[in-house]
């Protein structure tokens, strides 16, 4: 696939060492696809067509940076148009904003632009995670094991299998995206996979404001269980958005700052981070079902709070990694 541009070559702000496939979206999306049509009902089929249609715009944008690498504002507009068709014209949309910033009702119009920045945003902050071997893949099987189990539970059975269909592409895929891997996700895999798992929790939050109280399927905290299970791509994307606004340099700008890049450096090794950061994910999230009787006064506050210490932790690790290394440099007479 090299002559056709599916290849991602060392450099930069690149930690691999060799150039790597990024074709590994295309047989994903292909697999999904075919495994949704095979499996949901015609009727169920026939109501999603406009959902799964949707996520070729979002194909074929990943398709067109993964060759061209055409700036991030081409880049956005295919998915500002795709998420414009899944809240105005699907009707996939936050009908509240459930008591958060103590705001309950909003209008439609207010409702549909909040939500387009919500699938942009959680679109985005997965395709930035795609950046060491086995990550983004991990945590997409965190996030759609999730929400996979819980529609099923709740009955939304459609939604389920979608979530499965998307889980089943992701364990396959990482066979070949483990440390060392052969095939990277792209922006084609990373941009659909993430735009679906935004599409998702706005359903979930939703459907569960929906449930009954009483039902014992119901979170209390569901934003705060939601953020839980996305938390690593928000957290990292907005921490490296205020680093560098606080350094003068363009948010968009890439750099190697993530705390995927900090941590292979420490750990010397992508399985090694990966699964360091896969864990505290599902740490996270166990800890907000755990705290789930609270509201998300609390939880949304207890969660971030422990994710900035552990980052805190783990910058102060690697500052006094880089002095250690830099005075072992020096009394070697290499600086």
């Amino acid at each position: 696939m090299g002559k056709f541009g599916f290849v991602d070559s060392p450099g930069g702000r690149k930690i691999h060492s060799s150039s790597r496939l990024t074709i590994g979206g295309f047989p994903m999306f292909i697999g999904f696809i075919g495994t949704v049509l095979i499996w949901l009902p015609f009727e169920e089929l026939n109501e999603l067509k406009l959902l799964l249609g949707v996520h070729l715009i979002i194909f074929f944008t990943g398709i067109r940076d993964d060759l061209s690498n055409p700036g991030v504002f081409q880049k956005l507009l295919g998915q500002i148009v795709a998420a414009t068709i899944i809240t105005f014209i699907c009707g996939i949309h936050l009908d509240s904003l459930f008591g958060l910033f103590g705001i309950f009702e909003i209008s439609k119009f207010w409702s549909n632009m909040i939500s387009i920045f919500t699938i942009i945003v959680i679109t985005n902050a997965y395709n930035l995670i795609d950046g060491i071997d086995g990550l983004a893949a991990s945590i997409g099987i965190v996030a759609s094991t999730f929400f996979s189990v819980w529609f099923y539970l709740t009955g939304l059975e459609m939604y389920s299998l979608i979530c499965f269909a998307t889980l089943g592409t992701l364990i396959a895929f990482l066979r070949f995206n483990w440390e060392p891997s052969k095939v990277f996700l792209g922006d084609t895999g990373s941009l659909f996979i993430g735009f679906l798992l935004s599409i998702m929790t706005i359903i979930f939050i939703n459907t569960n404001y929906s449930l009954e109280v009483s039902d014992p399927l119901r979170f209390t905290s569901y934003i705060g269980i939601a953020i839980s299970v996305l938390i690593v791509p928000l957290y990292d994307t907005i921490r490296v958005f205020i680093k560098r606004s606080l350094r003068g340099i363009s948010p968009m700008r890439p750099d190697k700052t993530h705390i995927h890049h900090v941590l292979v450096k420490l750990c010397r090794s992508h399985a090694r981070g990966t699964l360091i950061i896969t864990f505290v994910n599902l740490g996270l999230v166990f800890i907000a079902m755990l705290l789930d009787q609270y509201s998300d006064v609390i939880v949304v506050p207890t969660i971030t709070s422990i994710t900035f210490s552990l980052v805190l932790v783990l910058e102060y690790r690697y500052k006094s990694f880089i002095k250690k290394r830099k005075l072992e440099l020096r009394n070697k007479g290499h600086l």
